[in-house]
């Protein structure tokens, strides 16, 4: 299963209750233990919706109890490429 490890979140512009907005998802490095996923969330419509938020998420793949490090299985890896 996948645990979060790190984030890094730069928050630009609030949004407010009954804004529509657009979150992006991209995988910026995908290693053999670790992913690092990029994040943007924007006001609609695009592409002129201001850049409220951008975030990097950093996961790694762990085993079941006890929850140590290992590798990402290869169905996975081959789904996100």
């Amino acid at each position: 299963m996948f645990v979060v490890s790190e984030t890094n979140v730069k928050y630009h512009w609030p949004a407010r209750l009954d804004d529509q907005l657009l979150v992006t998802a991209r995988v910026l490095e995908l290693g053999r233990v670790c992913i690092t996923i990029s994040q943007q969330a924007r006001l609609e419509p695009q592409p002129t919706g201001a850049l409220l938020c951008e975030a990097t998420i950093r996961i790694g793949w762990v085993t079941g109890p006890p929850f140590k490090p290992a590798r990402i299985p290869q169905p996975i890896l081959e789904a996100l490429q």
